[in-house]
């Protein structure tokens, strides 16, 4: 099916799809990508530098190529999840064709070949996956003895997202978390001076010149020794006796003035020259930069930073600043009027030496103002991955708003240049580190590797190596000690329309396939600690879930998260950059996350698959200790006990459910706990060796913990009743006594730890 077609006096150009499937279902991503944007932001051009003979476009109505007028049509039919076939034929006498774009590289892509007939014909598929933005099709042919450029330029809309809305909106998100990593996008060699005292934009700005000047000198030797010049037809008033050749009509006004000495006529005159739209365009740069030029430059000079620059390197931006200064005075330019008109396209601005190379480096330099407006924002990166750095950066921004505290930025990722666009290096492990005023330690990161070597915080996989996009790590203090509540996010720049809640009415969704893949990263990653010979596995990760560009439906996406996420830790958020509505349901998971004591989190946590682990709480037993049993006290306080007894089997304490044991010393409090590693049962006489301070020879079983790490509080706390009974309390409480006394928790806490109130409610 034909979506394209232009009819130009050397060649013909169509646009096709690859087959006749594509063409059913191309009504169906254009209505699907419709949906996903603003009206206003739902509308396109196409430039064609040549003029049109006949223009043919699919058009929505009648799901058809029809005739229409190039300038007239504003809905767009390029997408980034369509291929499409290209065909050129070419007039008899082309002899020559290639094919380029400043974004990407399409040479290869063509195949040119000959009909039987002798012409040149050339065919290529074309394919924009995740690469949305403008696009510039340059096609250079020579016809005959004559070379000839052409330009075809359209836009390729993401079907995802909104692409003028959050698109730009993902490079704001980024940078308001993160200012300055931009600059490391772009730096090629280091700074030479420090970041405060000026904007960021200024900052940006002077960091690319630094790096660019030669080359916008040398750019502007090349204009200045050879200029582009055209040919323009000038009036000039000259006296009739000066005239050596008159022809047309001034041949009878000569003739009627003869005898009038020194009468001034009209006369055309051809002169070959530089006062031509490029030139006034280069003109116009050479004023832009050094406005900026002297105006960042007062701000550099004033600031601290100056006297760190490196007194060469300063000297050269100062000497760069004066040359360029005097361009604009010199013979080249000293005729050259200002210019008026916008931009437009220009064979020599792309193709001769200095023009081209002088315009690349000013589009670098204007990206220090308008990174989300430059010319290249949208061509610089993958959206893919930008999408998966805007998540990263996007849940950054939530937890500081949630925490109230700013991230300590430990590692961020390191920036390489390829060909026409930017890309962040892969495996970068970015990580953030938030901490809060009640002792929450959360730690972000981006790409964390987890392998069989178990050397990624001792945590690892014992299948392949698994690296999810985001990795957010949460230690509270009700939680034992160096034990994190491990959450994986991966950022998919793909979805599924599901008729989950309603068949007509459908939701986005993220693709199952994906869902499926977090069910295996989580089931997969464990936390191990060294306990003597062997090591101890703990369960890592408690969720996993997607990060999706969807448009979030509130009624239904709060049922999915109810149904779905709550209950088994897995599933996906709907997140769009830059909107509230669309990060609203990560943001409330977050929340509960954050907010939600450890032990209820924990006891949602489905068990492994295939490995013997301890399951862990943060629950702790406490039993009273006679404060004049001196041997009992030295074995828990003063030493490091190994073991503890006490006559009374408990239940509680033989489920596990509670896995810490604190000794409280009548009349005084609690000072220390234990971590409980087993339960046993046996005659009392078999407890401790004949010998210890505390033997017996006693036949009654007893019920004994065995105990490791002992941790020390700073001081005694009590408990208000405690009144030689056994009690429940939590880590946290132990951490945060008031006036000395600390919270405990009911027994039917401690067995049924998920009887609360989950967030859906709320």
């Amino acid at each position: 099916m034909n979506i394209l077609a232009i009819d130009y006096k050397d060649f013909k150009l169509g646009f096709d799809l690859t087959s006749v499937a594509a063409g059913e279902i191309f009504a169906d991503v254009f209505e699907a990508t419709q949906k996903r944007h603003t009206k206003e932001n739902f509308e396109t051009a196409y430039l064609f530098s040549g003029y049109v003979k006949k223009f043919m476009i699919w058009q929505p109505g009648s799901q058809r190529s029809e005739k229409a007028d190039i300038h007239m049509v504003r809905h767009p039919v390029f997408f980034e999840n369509t291929v499409y076939k290209l065909r050129v034929d070419f007039d008899p006498n082309v002899v020559a064709v290639s094919f380029r774009s400043r974004v990407k590289n399409v040479k290869d892509l063509f195949d040119v070949r000959e009909t039987q007939g002798g012409n040149l014909y050339a065919s290529a598929e074309l394919t924009f996956y995740n690469e949305p933005g403008e696009f510039d099709l340059i096609i250079d042919y020579e016809l005959k003895t004559v070379q000839h450029s052409v330009l075809f330029q359209f836009t390729v809309f993401s079907a995802k997202l909104d692409s003028k809305k959050d698109h730009p909106a993902m490079v704001t998100q980024i940078e308001t978390v993160f200012p300055r990593l931009v600059i490391d996008y772009l730096r090629k060699t280091y700074h030479h001076f420090g970041l405060q005292g000026t904007g960021d934009s200024d900052v940006l700005w002077w960091t690319i010149f630094g790096n660019i000047f030669r080359s916008i000198m040398r750019n502007l030797r090349l204009i200045v020794e050879n200029p582009h010049r055209e040919i323009s037809v000038l009036r000039n008033r000259t006296k009739g006796d000066k005239i050596e050749k008159p022809k047309g009509p001034l041949v009878d006004k000569l003739a009627k003035s003869s005898g009038r000495a020194g009468e001034y006529f009209a006369v055309k005159d051809k002169q070959l020259g530089e006062d031509n739209y490029e030139n006034r365009y280069v003109k116009h740069i050479i004023k832009d930069i050094l406005e900026s030029y002297e105006r960042i430059y007062t701000k550099v000079s004033q600031d601290s930073s100056i006297k760190r620059m490196d007194k060469a390197y300063r000297m050269q931006l100062e000497f760069a600043g004066e040359a360029i200064a005097t361009l604009p005075t010199h013979t080249v330019f000293r005729k050259v009027g200002k210019h008026h008109n916008g931009r437009r396209y220009s064979a020599v601005l792309l193709n001769h030496p200095g023009y081209v190379g002088l315009l690349k480096d000013w589009e670098a330099l204007k990206m220090g103002y308008e990174l989300q407006e430059g010319l290249y924002e949208i061509e610089l990166k993958d959206i893919a991955y930008l999408y998966q750095l805007s998540c990263f950066f996007g849940i950054a921004r939530l937890l500081q708003e949630i925490t109230g505290v700013a991230p300590d930025i430990e590692k961020m990722p390191r920036i390489k240049t390829a060909a026409f666009r930017l890309l962040p290096e892969k495996n970068m492990h970015s990580k953030m580190v938030f901490t809060c005023k009640d002792g929450t330690h959360i730690e972000l990161y981006q790409e964390l590797r987890y392998t069989n070597s178990f050397d990624t915080e001792d945590a690892g996989t014992f299948d392949k190596p698994v690296c999810p996009d985001i990795i957010l790590r949460i230690e509270k203090k009700d939680q034992p000690r160096n034990l994190y509540l491990t959450y994986l996010f991966d950022s998919k720049y793909r979805l599924v329309e599901s008729d989950r809640f309603h068949m007509e009415d459908k939701m986005d969704e993220p693709d199952p396939k994906d869902v499926g893949k977090m069910r295996e990263y989580r089931e997969s990653i464990y936390r191990r600690k060294k306990e003597g010979q062997k090591y101890d596995l703990y369960k890592e990760v408690v969720g996993a879930y997607i990060l999706f560009p969807g448009l979030e439906k509130k009624e239904y996406h709060e049922r999915y998260y109810r149904e779905v996420i709550l209950p088994e830790n897995i599933g996906g958020f709907p997140f769009l950059p830059g909107s509230e509505e669309g990060s609203s349901l990560l943001e409330k998971h977050l929340r509960y996350i954050i907010a939600t004591d450890a032990t209820q989190l924990l006891a949602k946590v489905p068990a492994q698959n295939g490995r013997d682990y301890m399951t862990t709480d943060a629950y702790v037993f406490v039993d009273p200790v006679d404060a004049a049993d001196i041997a009992m006290y030295s074995e828990l306080v003063e030493n490091e006990a190994m073991i503890y007894s006490r006559k009374k089997l408990d239940q509680t304490l033989g489920d596990l459910k509670a896995r810490y044991f604190a000794p409280y010393i009548e009349g005084r409090g609690i000072i220390c706990f234990y971590e409980i590693v087993s339960i046993n049962y046996m005659p009392y006489k078999k407890v401790y060796p004949p010998g210890h301070p505390l033997f017996r020879d006693e036949g009654r079983k007893y019920m004994v913990l065995k105990l490791r790490k002992k941790e020390m509080l700073e001081g005694y706390v009590q408990i208000k009743g405690m009144a030689g009974n056994r009690r429940f309390t939590q880590i946290k409480h132990l951490y945060s006594p008031k006036e000395g006394f600390i919270k405990t928790v009911t027994e039917e806490d401690v067995r049924w730890p998920d009887r609360s109130e989950d967030p859906s409610a709320s």
